[in-house]
């Protein structure tokens, strides 16, 4: 063999060795980035399974408070009607002054607001009588059948000629109904 020849040989034999690191390189790399793409996978699995767990949690823990929902729902079914007309709350309202030695001069509607599944029915009342009069009006506008709520109440007082004290009470109420 001459020289020339052992040369083209180790040239080709160390082209070869070359190409294999080369390729081993390569493969190491290729093996890394799918390492790190799993690393990510897991990671965001990771998460999506932390979350999912919390849904779980509060499902739980809403199956356990079924019953007290249910009562809950019940209630509100009772208290929220289906269909509530301004006639009926001034009926309810004038119910209520009924028994309190006082009086309603005025009741004025405003424009319905509708809730996610409900109405709201803003509404002013003007109560005269005395003090107890009004905390027996209150509470007989608290058990009527339908939810009212209070939002705000002035009070005034006026004096008669005679010399008797009674009162003036603006009320700022809402009532609630489905639709």
């Amino acid at each position: 063999m001459d020289f020339e020849s052992i040369k083209r040989q180790n040239i080709v034999i160390l082209l070869v060795i070359v190409t294999l690191v080369v390729l081993s390189l390569f493969k190491f790399y290729q093996q890394f980035r799918y390492l790190d793409e799993l690393r990510t996978d897991i990671v965001l699995t990771e998460q999506e399974i932390s979350i999912l767990e919390g849904r779980v949690t509060r499902l739980l823990f809403l199956k356990e408070r079924v019953p007290d929902l249910i009562d809950r729902s019940d209630i509100l079914t009772k208290l929220l009607p289906e269909n509530l007309s301004e006639q009926d709350l001034i009926i309810a309202v004038q119910d209520s002054a009924l028994g309190t030695g006082g009086r309603v001069s005025e009741i004025r509607f405003f424009d319905t607001l509708k809730g996610s599944n409900y109405y709201q029915l803003p509404l002013r009342v003007v109560f005269e009588g005395d003090y107890l009069g009004l905390l027996k009006f209150i509470r007989n506008l608290y058990d009527q059948p339908h939810l009212t709520t209070l939002q705000s109440i002035s009070i005034t007082n006026q004096k008669l000629a005679e010399g008797e004290g009674i009162i003036k009470a603006d009320l700022n109420a809402t009532a609630y109904y489905i639709d």
